[in-house]
């Protein structure tokens, strides 16, 4: 069977596809990729997670996106939408495109979590401002919590939560977000072991 080589596709090309995709398309060096759905504790989890940052963020310098921006890595490199975004005063923006999240949220599912954990992480450290990333699990409490150290910008910190009555403290951006919160109404909660 003949494979085929994939078109390279130039920056511009993909964000003049995005601007009216009906779906939405990460873009790395030249391919583009379709972004998959979410199930519903996953909406559920990062609707949860929206509301508590935007609640707590009210009246601050800081805002909330959600799964719609794309933030970019860095010129020609990672072009995605993560599950939600937290950008400072002064907002940078290329187009449509965020350049300077502080603090980035992917709620984890089967497909992608070794893709969240692993390359994409490594292209998210390539934004200067990125200073923390949250990965939540949603098919039990668990929340990984990886911050910038402040003397070397090379090293990250991890602490899992896997308790519903602990708070993360989200230093980067003074928000204090309780698991019991991130995973309110979430199904599996209510599942008994068989």
């Amino acid at each position: 069977m003949a494979t085929y080589p994939k078109p390279f596709v130039t920056v511009e090309e993909y964000l003049t596809q995005e601007a009216t995709a009906l779906e939405r398309h990460e873009y790395l060096q030249g391919e583009v990729f379709a972004m998959a759905g979410g199930s519903p504790d996953h909406s559920i989890i990062n609707t949860n997670t929206l509301s508590e940052l935007n609640r707590q963020l009210r009246g601050r310098s800081c805002r909330t996106f959600d799964s719609n921006q794309a933030v970019r890595t860095s010129p020609g490199g990672l072009y995605t939408y993560p599950d939600a975004a937290v950008a400072c005063a002064p907002r940078q923006f290329e187009g449509l495109i965020l350049l300077n999240p502080v603090l980035l949220v992917e709620v984890l599912s089967p497909n992608t979590e070794a893709y969240d954990r692993g390359r994409k992480f490594e292209l998210y450290r390539e934004i200067p401002s990125f200073q923390e990333y949250l990965l939540i699990a949603q098919d039990r409490p668990s929340v990984d919590r990886y911050w910038r150290d402040r003397e070397d910008r090379n090293l990250w910190m991890l602490y899992t939560y896997r308790n519903l009555a602990e708070v993360i403290i989200c230093a980067s951006i003074g928000v204090e977000l309780a698991l019991s919160e991130l995973y309110r109404d979430v199904s599996f909660l209510d599942r008994s072991p068989a």
